[in-house]
């Protein structure tokens, strides 16, 4: 595979561990940004953070949303593209606030630091 593939299926991967991280629970830490329900059929708007946007990469993730809402025509995902020198600073910022995205591509770097500040929650506890 090549580093390009590598590095996109990593980034899908860790989207997915921050999508437990920023989902509803009761650490306190899940986002007042987005609208959810749990009622099948009604609305659910999401937030999205890039933590690194730009031509080669935003056109890639308003593909696969669009895919995403054309299969989940009740989901609609609000892309917010961030500057990669300021996404850290803003994720910091929203986690202070207790007021995330919620879901964010973010660097594996920032993981440890995350979970030792407890804003990513359990995979387990979104999959049930």
């Amino acid at each position: 595979m090549s580093k390009n593939v590598l590095k996109f299926i990593g980034t899908l991967a860790l989207t997915g561990l921050f999508i437990a991280g920023c989902g509803s629970g009761d650490s306190g830490e899940s986002s007042k940004a987005g609208k959810s329900t749990t009622k099948d059929g009604e609305e659910v708007n999401l937030i999205f953070w890039d933590e690194n946007s730009g031509p080669d990469r935003t056109p890639i993730w308003e593909k696969l949303i669009a895919d995403f809402e054309k299969k989940h025509p009740n989901i609609k995902v609000e892309y917010v593209g961030l500057p990669k020198d300021e996404a850290k600073s803003k994720l910091d910022a929203a986690i202070a606030a207790k007021d995330t995205p919620d879901v964010a591509s973010l660097q594996s770097s920032w993981l440890p630091e995350f979970s030792i500040r407890g804003a990513l929650l359990p995979n387990s506890e979104s999959l049930k």
